[in-house]
């Protein structure tokens, strides 16, 4: 069975659970093992796994206890990761606050309150936006914390790693110049001087830019290698529980040229998780997205970059970027006059020695086309 059939057999249950558990209803569900085997594999890859463990506990369905722990024991350590990020967190704004360093908190951070349980989405890190005029400042703070400098100066944000589980993506800006989020990059570019103040040095966004810039990441994913069924719950919660001013919105989402995809990924989410009808396009949609784990897969990102032009012009991108990739990843070589070429050299001594699996499994991706 191809995998689109495999998720075609299992949406309805689904959705019909998670559903039926953000809606507070009871229904009948007849469980297999091979559906538990479904429905663990398949949270664990699209960051659901606490969520499924809620929405079966709330069904009464689980009938083997070492299954019932299995789901439980997910939502137990994204708990425990949640508490140690938000003390993290706690620690890092103090320093903010205290240096007078404008910031603003967002994506999980803020969508984590949207859920029915504290703890219960799961995420891979904390993305914070602040004045990139401090950088050297702050990845000083992280560094003398024990943090691992993973990328810095380089790119939309600076990454901070600090074993198990703790991950800082401090955004210098919220996008790059890349096709897909240009006009998003532009839409936002002012915006941590333009939001508002909360406490501090601390920024929030009113209920309908928050969403607009949350649609926009999810478009940047959808677009690239795509986007998780975790996407489709974080909206169908944030319009369940916000009243958005609708001309308010839609002016952001018509200046980003993102309108008809928030219609279109909205109305799938309200449908999928409300057990609706949905049309040939909607399911070809669901299947993809389905199938694109929590953040994308390699063979979807081909997939969507050979819309664009042939297998020859990707293979000639990926080895020499336009100069906006230069302009962003490598500031430095992008203003001289022999750093573009050193940094062909570089990626190249760097694919033959550290990346060949990845270059591997990118060659056969392509192959698969």
């Amino acid at each position: 069975m191809n995998n689109a059939a495999y998720y075609f057999e299992h949406r309805q249950l689904l959705f019909s659970l998670l559903g039926a558990y953000l809606n507070s209803q009871k229904k009948e569900f007849s469980l297999k093992e091979e559906d538990f085997r479904f429905l663990f594999s398949f949270a664990k890859e699209h960051k659901i796994a606490a969520l499924c463990y809620f929405a079966l506990d709330y069904q009464g369905v689980f009938s083997d206890p070492k299954i019932k722990k299995a789901f439980e024991s997910k939502y137990a350590a994204n708990l425990k990761k949640t508490i140690v990020f938000e003390e993290e967190r706690e620690r890092l704004y103090e320093f903010l606050n205290a240096n007078k360093i404008h910031f603003l908190p967002l994506k999980g951070i803020l969508m984590n309150n949207e859920y029915p349980e504290y703890g219960m989405r799961e995420f891979a890190d904390n993305d914070i936006l602040f004045d990139k005029r401090y950088a050297k400042k702050v990845k000083e703070f992280f560094v003398k914390d024990g943090y691992e400098v993973e990328s810095y100066g380089t790119g939309a944000h600076d990454t901070y790693l600090k074993a198990p589980v703790l991950n800082f993506e401090m955004h210098r800006t919220l996008f790059t110049s890349s096709e897909n989020t240009k006009d998003s990059l532009a839409f936002f570019r002012n915006i941590l001087q333009e939001s508002m103040v909360k406490e501090g040095y601390e920024h929030y966004l009113n209920d309908e830019l928050y969403y607009a810039y949350f649609i926009a990441h999810t478009h940047k994913h959808f677009a690239g290698g795509g986007c998780g069924v975790r996407s489709l719950v974080d909206i169908y919660l944030y319009l369940k529980h916000h009243e958005l001013k609708r001309e308010i919105l839609d002016g952001a989402l018509d200046e980003m040229k993102l309108k008809d995809f928030e219609k279109e990924i909205s109305e799938l989410s309200f449908k999928s998780l409300e057990g609706k009808e949905l049309s040939k396009e909607e399911e070809d949609t669901l299947l993809y997205i389905m199938s694109s784990g929590a953040y994308g897969t390699l063979a979807h990102h081909i997939q969507n970059s050979l819309k664009k032009g042939s297998k020859a012009r990707y293979l000639l991108r990926r080895i020499f970027p336009p100069l906006s990739f230069y302009k962003e990843t490598h500031p430095i070589a992008y203003y001289s006059i022999i750093g573009i070429p050193l940094v062909w050299a570089s990626r190249l001594l760097r694919a033959l020695f550290f990346k060949r699996s990845r270059i591997k499994d990118e060659m056969d991706a392509l192959k698969d086309q």
